[in-house]
């Protein structure tokens, strides 16, 4: 049995006035050639990715919409992938996608970082799990212009790239010594 995570990031429109920014995890499972999964929400009080009924949406007036909604897309996903899951290209392709995601990083962040130590680095120390269309099924790149972690904040925009210590009053950074200082705190966390 091997299990996999994939996200949900989108704009859920509750209706034509409002709407809701929705992240999710699907927790996919393949076992004997088959598919099952499982919808998973974020948890303010476990800090952590909980089942949908125990996530922070079962708080909200729109609970049932929202859970019958991706119950329905989750459902559809799991046929879908059980269906093609015979064709030897599809299955090459999900796999490898699963693997290492689609990202596009912000230009800017390219410049500062270059593209093979920026996508090295990403995917290896922030993490990156595959973004799930839910119109048509299909991965899409996960857009990054920047990230958090360990205190520091790095950010791009159209103008350059800004990468602050939260620890020493969002003092501005060079390259080598975001790398110095993410490396040191990673050995500190370690303990």
């Amino acid at each position: 049995m091997k299990t996999f995570y994939i996200k949900i990031c989108e704009d859920f429109e509750l209706n034509k006035e409002h709407s809701i920014w929705i992240m999710l995890l699907i927790k996919l499972t393949f076992k004997n050639n088959k598919f099952s999964g499982k919808l998973l929400g974020y948890s303010n009080e476990k800090q952590k990715y909980v089942e949908f009924k125990e996530s922070v949406y079962n708080r909200i007036q729109a609970y049932k919409q929202i859970q019958t909604h991706y119950q329905n897309v989750l459902g559809k996903y799991i046929n879908f992938l059980n269906k093609n899951i015979v064709a030897k290209a599809f299955c090459e392709k999900f796999f490898k996608d699963l693997k290492n995601p689609p990202i596009n990083y912000h230009f800017n962040l390219i410049n500062t970082f270059g593209y093979e130590r920026l996508d090295k680095f990403y995917r290896k120390e922030i993490g990156v799990l595959p973004l799930l269309d839910t119109d048509s099924l299909q991965f899409i790149p996960d857009v990054v212009n920047g990230w958090y972690g360990l205190d520091i904040e790095v950010s791009a925009d159209c103008e350059k790239t800004e990468i602050f210590d939260l620890q020493n009053n969002r003092r501005l950074l060079n390259i080598d010594e975001f790398f110095d200082i993410w490396e040191k705190r990673k050995q500190l966390k370690k303990g």
